[in-house]
């Protein structure tokens, strides 16, 4: 998948599932945003203060490296919230996805002066405004961070973001302008410490390993015992169908990212979730929301159980899977050992103790196999079947194949075995 195509997919399937602009900026053209999501561009530099984000942008882009643990939550001056993850593509870096505006209460009428008088608006436009203010969602402290560490997940879906990410504050300080932003946060925004989406996240935290490690039986327990999470949503908002939906896509987007990081194919999973949100958006009934939300967190748990052998642990499981899939690149303990967030030592000690093979047999197996595939269902050569699978010389690749098999490729592919 391109690099445009990837960002393109984090951004629609992150408005997809908020509702909330969203945007891509490049690192090279910081005011000119290529993929764009929800408002359109000149509105949020006119009305939501979308230059003091350019500003911040061009700032974090010069520096030398990045977290990948941390998102940015920017606050402008009149109090306009918006939430920026840095993304990079392979070794590079590419730019930043940003999602808002958001606010965390009604603007003041005092604020609000503030702003038609900061700018030279007409009559017309200055009711423009206020009347675009009113699209801008309103929301609490604790579901920026929610959404937010969501965002990062979706950039970053390799890494641990539900329970390591970070969030990093930067509020503008109007009394030392030379200041720029600082990590404050600002006063006036209160945290609802009784937030719904402090139950969501501990759904989610729950729901992961049953995901991962293709526990059906799991995941079925997980959602009889969180049978009112989504109910709840009533004491939280007024709009109770709308909140209800985006609870249940918030939910569908990370279960089908657990689903990913336990070796269940992308492209089906994007697709089954892109058709989920496309169902949530239909329904009018609560029932059937969350009926269809059950429903895909039980076929993301099925999509990896059908991949997962029972008897090895979630990270063997996870670790084989991974040879399946880049079985024809070179595979190192190291780098093994990176995806799956372990030791390298540790993570070789469990593959023998479980497999009773090293990494490399485990590797030389699963490239064995699937060059018996080749070698009785193609006309390819022997050589080229050797590269296919792994193998720089056929040399070896016959001496592995007759180790583990019996017999060269050749009388292999002659008896039809």
């Amino acid at each position: 998948m391109q690099q445009k195509e990837i960002v393109r997919k984090i951004v629609e399937t992150f408005y997809g599932a908020t509702e909330i602009t969203t945007l891509y900026v490049p690192l090279t053209l910081v005011n000119h945003p290529s993929i764009l999501r929800g408002s359109n561009y000149t509105f949020l530099m006119d009305y939501f203060e979308f230059g003091e984000i350019i500003n911040f942008l061009t700032a974090l882009f010069e520096q030398d490296s990045f977290d990948l643990n941390t998102y940015h939550t920017v606050i402008t001056k009149n109090f306009f919230v918006y939430n920026i993850v840095r993304i990079g593509y392979k070794t590079k870096k590419i730019g930043a996805v940003v999602s808002g505006p958001l606010i965390v209460h009604d603007p003041p009428e005092i604020v609000l002066d503030n702003i038609l008088r900061s700018r030279l608006l007409s009559f017309q436009k200055k009711q423009e405004f206020k009347s675009a203010l009113k699209t801008v969602p309103l929301t609490t402290l604790k579901r920026i961070d929610y959404l937010g560490r969501l965002l990062l997940v979706l950039c970053k879906p390799n890494v641990k973001t539900l329970v390591g990410s970070k969030q990093s504050f930067h509020c503008w300080e109007e009394r030392d302008p030379k200041a720029g932003y600082k990590n404050l946060l600002n006063p006036c925004l209160e945290e609802d410490r009784k937030s719904h989406y402090d139950m969501i996240y501990f759904f989610l935290k729950s729901a992961r390993d049953n995901i991962i490690r293709g526990d059906e039986r799991g995941i079925q327990l997980l959602l009889r015992k969180s049978g009112d999470l989504l109910w709840q949503t009533r004491a939280y908002d007024k709009q109770y169908i709308s909140s209800l939906k985006l609870n249940c896509i918030i939910t569908g987007s990370i279960c089908c990212l657990y689903a990913i990081q336990g070796n269940a194919p992308y492209e089906r999973m994007m697709s089954l979730l892109e058709r989920f949100i496309v169902k949530i958006n239909k329904q009018s009934s609560p029932e059937e929301i969350i009926i269809q939300m059950v429903e895909i967190s039980k076929v993301f748990t099925h999509a990896v159980s059908v991949l997962t052998c029972k008897e090895y642990s979630i990270h063997i499981n996870r670790a084989l899977q991974y040879i399946k899939r880049y079985y024809a690149e070179k595979i190192t303990l190291n780098q093994l050992a990176r995806y799956l967030g372990l030791s390298p030592s540790y993570l070789s000690s469990q593959i023998n103790k479980e497999t009773h093979l090293t990494l490399a047999g485990n590797i030389n197996k699963i490239r064995i196999e699937q060059s018996k595939d080749l070698l009785l269902n193609s006309n390819k050569p022997i050589k080229e079947i050797a590269d296919a699978v792994g193998y720089n010389y056929q040399n070896h690749f016959n001496s592995i194949f007759k180790g583990i098999v019996g017999m060269t490729p050749l009388e292999f592919r002659k008896k039809g075995c």
